[in-house]
């Protein structure tokens, strides 16, 4: 049966209520409960009176340690453990919210203040319904190359919500570009001849092609896939890619995963062994002009041997961290780079995407064979990522938490191996970076 919200009058009337409220008011805990972990922080008042009505009602119904239990998940949720129980010290949660903001106002007078108050403050403002002071520190933490990754992600998806992805997309090129070093050269194209590119399409989106293929100017000779369409897929054809009817998957997620493998048979049938090929969506751009880049990354991964390289902005920013390496364009493995504790990402939600990336002939053809023995586990993305880890082991313990993951442990094919690289420098993003390129 659902459950109608209540409204503030009725959150007050639980709150004067004597222990004789019974099993009615017994009742209302969990909705409630619900409500309060799962719904939206912007609504201060109506928040305040939801907490000290649930406290209320847990005090009188269930014995202390659920009290105890559930005060750590507020103050997790809510921020600093004041904020959990706010009414002890006499203050409501928006009273304290203002406190705090009051607070920070004064802190942040003082000459370069550091990131974290910096961060402190942009969740205080919003917070506490000051979304202007909000917004400002939120575009200090996007533009400021020596702010951790995590927190100039965060920062864009809360001005990506406030309409502002025109900003965020524009920001992110900036802060590329203030880069001492490490840039891969000017907006010119630098193949001495066109590298072949694959690119995923939907018959329904044919509008999308004309611009792509503008955006790839002449140093790519562009050759469409024809997209799986979720909308289509029929539920055998779903259920025959997945691994396991238990694997969570979604029709457009499925369709993601073949029409990636439709491309990487192209590329198996029309490039040799060694040679590059480009696999892109279409929503995919250079950042740096048409074909900019792709002669430096190219011969560094002929170099290192890498067979898949990643090339697109949230594949570079969330594998490193940070987004680019003082030391220049350079293709790296990603366990090494995991092994070395650089993954500051997998705290992340969002995926790294597979919007552009560069594969040879051999590994197209593996990585097709690969995933018809493993078929669908988890988003595409995702999946690519696991594959390029031989033992398990190595990331079960920060992944356990993502959906379908623990079906590694029980598939029966055995498990393939396919090495994935990263280009330090990123070459590739989507049209429009704030939206399509972080999970908001």
């Amino acid at each position: 049966m659902a459950h109608t919200p209540l409204s503030l009058d009725d959150l007050a009337a639980i709150t004067t209520r004597d222990r004789q409220g019974g099993a009615e008011d017994a009742r209302l805990i969990r909705p409630l409960r619900h409500e309060v972990m799962n719904g939206a922080v912007q609504d201060i008042v109506h928040l305040d009176a939801k907490l000290e009505a649930l406290y209320a009602l847990i005090a009188k119904h269930r014995p202390r340690d659920a009290l105890r239990g559930f005060h750590a998940r507020c103050s997790g949720r809510f921020g600093p453990e004041q904020w959990g129980l706010p009414w002890v010290r006499g203050l409501t949660i928006a009273g304290a919210l203002e406190e705090a903001a009051a607070e920070m106002s004064a802190l942040l007078d003082q000459p370069s203040p550091p990131l974290a108050l910096l961060a402190e403050a942009e969740r205080v403002f919003y917070l506490s319904g000051d979304v202007a002071r909000g917004q400002e520190m939120s575009q200090r933490l996007l533009a400021d190359t020596s702010a951790p990754m995590p927190l100039r992600v965060r920062a864009g998806r809360r001005l990506v919500h406030l309409g502002q992805a025109a900003y965020v997309a524009k920001a992110a090129q900036d802060v590329f570009a203030r880069l001492p070093v490490g840039q891969p050269g000017a907006a010119r194209p630098d193949l001495s001849r066109p590298m072949r590119g694959f690119v995923i399409s939907l018959d329904r989106a044919a509008h999308r092609m004309p611009s792509f293929q503008a955006a790839m100017g002449d140093q790519v000779r562009i050759t469409r896939i024809n997209a799986m369409d979720g909308q289509t897929l029929t539920d055998v054809e779903i259920t025959e890619a997945k691994v396991s009817p238990r694997a969570k998957l979604t029709a457009n997620e499925v369709a993601c995963c073949l029409s990636h493998r439709a491309a990487w048979d192209a590329v198996a049938a029309q490039c040799e062994a060694d040679e590059y090929a480009l696999v892109f969506e279409d929503d995919a751009r250079f950042i740096h002009g048409p074909g900019a880049g792709l002669a430096a990354a190219t011969g560094a991964a002929r170099a290192a041997g890498a067979g898949l390289v990643f090339l697109n902005i949230s594949a570079v920013a969330q594998v490193l961290g940070r987004p680019a390496t003082r030391e220049g364009l350079q293709i790296r493995d990603i366990p090494t780079i995991h092994r070395e504790g650089a993954a500051a990402w997998l705290k992340l939600k969002a995926g790294w995407g597979a919007y552009g990336y560069l594969i040879s002939g051999a590994k197209a053809a593996e990585l097709s064979a690969a995933w018809a023995q493993w078929r669908c586990h988890t988003a595409l993305d995702w999946q690519m990522f696991l594959m390029a880890f031989p033992d398990p082991a190595e990331v079960q313990p920060f992944w356990s938490y993502r959906r379908g993951l623990n079906l590694l442990r029980a598939a029966t094919a055995p498990r393939p191996s396919v090495p994935a690289h990263v280009c330090t420098y990123p070459l590739i993003e989507t049209d429009d970076y704030g939206l399509s390129s972080i999970d908001y």
